[in-house]
């Protein structure tokens, strides 16, 4: 059996994200599909690496909330010309937080 890696419940999202590599200064946008208060769920047309550093640029549906954390890549894999990674949030502010935990409790 498999151990579960997610340690906070997530939800199923719609939600489009720039995602900004911090390494090399270029960004793509991203498909968020789950979230949860400490990562993300994304689809990609562009591979990220395990172990690189991001910044997600996103609004909460319904909101004028930017969240704009900064987060690792913990996994990716690619299925029919797709990527498919977890990121995970490495710092966000408080402010931001509270709002993502507003959101996830009312979806």
């Amino acid at each position: 059996m498999v151990p579960e890696r997610r340690r906070e419940n997530r939800i199923k999202t719609h939600i489009v994200s720039k995602i900004i590599n911090l390494e090399l200064d270029y960004y793509h946008y991203v498909y968020i599909e789950n979230m949860s208060t400490t990562g993300i769920g994304i689809v990609s047309i562009e591979p990220l690496q395990e172990g690189m550093t991001l910044r997600a640029d996103f609004f909460l549906p319904g909101t004028t909330q930017r969240i704009t954390p900064k987060a690792t890549v913990v996994h990716s894999s690619n299925r029919d010309a797709l990527f498919y990674s977890g990121l995970a949030f490495d710092s966000i502010n408080d402010e931001q937080l509270e709002s993502l935990r507003s959101f996830i409790k009312s979806a």
